[in-house]
């Protein structure tokens, strides 16, 4: 497979980019914070990715889908934006390109990435190992991403689910059991489950604690992340139930 590199680089109008795929779930928070350096002038290293499109005289977004959507929000959205060009690349390449883009951006919503990868699989005949070779990623990567696991059923989509049961399934959970645990509490217990409380989750992974390293039983594993989940809730209700204690000690009410 040939090195993909931009040839040029060039000054276009947004109106002008036609992105290859369109409504990534690329973050809020990306996309404001790109729009934040672009009004404050700062110079970002990601631009736009672009290549012609023959047909149209228009350019096609292969890259720098974050810079595209905050310059289409900024105020001043009249002005010529520096891009990266490429001469010519066939429909395959400007999947992979995107393709790229997604994984090294961590757009890890898994709907992106599974419609791109079963398109390069199912209609251009790359193989598992082409795409992993060109991402840098390993084969069983590219597995996952080609066929749904059960948890992406019709309920996770009525329920838009999907951007969390995916976070859950990308972490590095050491046992299987404990993805499908907090996927069940999300489908079938109806609980919300945030990012905040994954990253208390990810603490008991790590920081010295690596729970699923010390020989507990799956239920006894199910517990220590329920009380993961509920750590926050717990130690706010602690503050108060201490601020309602030393009021009493101070002759006040309690307030809480």
């Amino acid at each position: 497979m040939k090195n993909l590199r931009p040839n040029q680089f060039t000054y276009i109008h947004p109106k002008n980019i036609e992105p290859l795929i369109n409504n990534l779930k690329i973050p809020r928070i990306h996309i404001d914070r790109k729009l934040q350096k672009i009004q404050a002038d700062v110079h970002d290293s990601e631009i736009c990715e672009l290549v012609l499109n023959e047909k149209t005289g228009n350019y096609i977004l292969v890259g720098g889908y974050t810079s595209y959507y905050a310059y289409l929000e900024n105020r001043n959205n009249n002005q010529l934006i520096l891009c990266k060009t490429y001469d010519k690349l066939n429909e395959s390449e400007r999947y992979l390109l995107t393709l790229d883009w997604i994984f090294k951006n961590r757009i890890i919503d898994w709907h992106d990435r599974n419609q791109i990868i079963v398109k390069l699989h199912h209609e251009f005949n790359m193989t598992i190992s082409e795409i992993a070779n060109f991402l840098l990623k390993p084969a069983k990567v590219i597995k996952y991403y080609l066929k749904a696991p059960p948890q992406y059923s019709q309920r996770s989509k009525e329920m838009n689910a999907e951007g969390t049961i995916n976070k859950i399934w990308l972490e590095a959970f050491k046992h299987r059991h404990n993805k499908e645990f907090l996927t069940e509490i999300i489908l079938y217990k109806t609980q919300h489950i945030t990012d905040q409380q994954l990253t208390f989750i990810g603490w008991m992974r790590g920081n010295r604690i690596k729970f699923e390293m010390h020989n507990l039983t799956s239920e006894q594993e199910h517990i220590l992340m329920e009380k993961a989940l509920s750590l926050k809730d717990d130690f706010l209700l602690e503050i108060k139930q201490t601020i309602n204690s030393m009021r009493r000690e101070n002759g006040e009410p309690p307030v809480f």
